[in-house]
């Protein structure tokens, strides 16, 4: 998803969000194939402080991808 398709499509996370995921994504790594009874509470303290700024990273990029899909439906509906 950070990845801009080339005449298809813009990257529809930005290289700052996908930075802020990465730690969920390890996190929820680690709770699926690992004991989830041996995770560091320090660890899970601090995903929880950031999620708030990681959801609003994700709002913003979510929310100027489906700006960029409505652009692109009506200039369908233009040419059509």
């Amino acid at each position: 998803m950070p990845l801009t398709i080339n005449e298809v499509r813009p990257a529809v996370l930005q290289s700052e969000t996908q930075t802020a995921l990465i730690d969920y994504l390890e996190f929820r790594h680690v709770v699926r194939n690992v004991y989830t009874f041996d995770l560091r509470s320090d660890r899970v303290a601090e995903l929880g402080h950031s999620l708030s700024s990681t959801f609003t990273l994700i709002k913003r990029d979510l929310l100027a991808f489906a700006e960029f899909l409505e652009n692109l439906s009506q200039a369908d509906e233009k040419e059509a």
